[in-house]
């Protein structure tokens, strides 16, 4: 992998991976359309610069719960970022050879980038439920929606699906405000992103990858931490005015484009 396409796709991962479009759909076009196909380590792996990002965007929430760990000796939100995250942790364990295998290529990315995208154009009529405790301290979010959400994770194992999106979905259906779906969906990314990086970093192929393309793993980490931070910010500034409105269009065209490109076999 050259260094251009490096810097190229650091800057669609950091970009793609907060936004609801699915980074590794992205990820993988992209580097296709470039001539350099992208390796699974490398789609995993560059998420250590967008992890970054993330604790550093919510600092002060990463702040309070390592305060209520160490201080205050309160579980509470940590045991349901926890459990949020089980869903999804057993289901990559169980099922990453086959993931790997048949949920990571560009006839699956299309079909989940459409799906989904309906499913975000339809949650423009869904309503946000006043009374819910989550909405004002987000300490209040039950087992069982964190459970839901959690579940909702799993789909995001599938390329094309898109973790922030599914999980924003999940909870903006139960009704919490945008702002509060978007902070737990990043809050919540932070474990799942964290362990199948070390994961596949301790693998025999991600220590091959990281003695083999040292220089790209830095790199495209270093970009992908930049990007991410912009693109965080993005995200919530559209969120608040549109929702996952126009990221659902987005997607539903981007599928439609894939078509014809994969039709006339440019893809």
């Amino acid at each position: 992998m050259t260094l251009l396409v490096t810097i190229i796709l650091g800057i669609i991962q950091g970009v793609t991976e907060f936004l609801p479009v699915s980074s590794s759909g992205h990820v993988l076009i992209v580097s296709k359309l470039l001539g350099n196909g992208s390796s699974f380590e490398f789609d995993v792996l560059v998420s250590f610069g967008t992890l970054l990002a993330v604790i550093i965007y919510y600092r002060k929430r990463f702040i309070e719960i390592a305060t209520d760990l160490l201080l205050r000796r309160d579980l509470n939100l940590t045991l349901k970022l926890l459990v949020a995250t089980i869903p999804a942790v057993i289901v990559g364990f169980l099922f990453q050879d086959i993931i790997e295998m048949y949920l990571h290529g560009t006839n699956t990315v299309i079909f989940m980038l459409f799906i989904i995208g309906a499913v975000m154009v339809y949650s423009s009529k869904w309503n946000v439920t006043n009374d819910l405790a989550v909405n004002v301290n987000l300490h209040k979010i039950t087992y069982k929606q964190a459970v839901i959400i959690g579940t909702s994770q799993c789909l995001a194992l599938i390329s094309g699906s898109s973790r922030s999106g599914v999980t924003m979905l999940a909870a903006l259906k139960l009704g919490f405000t945008k702002k509060v779906a978007a902070e737990w969906s990043f809050l919540m990314s932070v474990p799942i992103i964290l362990g199948a990086s070390l994961r596949v970093l301790l693998s025999t192929e991600g220590i091959k990858f990281i003695q083999t393309q040292t220089t790209v793993f830095i790199l495209a980490n270093i970009i992908s931490f930049i990007a991410g931070i912009l693109s965080i910010h993005i995200l919530l500034k559209l969120l608040q005015k549109n929702g996952l409105y126009y990221f659902g269009i987005y997607r539903i065209v981007l599928a439609i484009v894939l078509v014809m490109l994969v039709s006339v076999n440019i893809l």
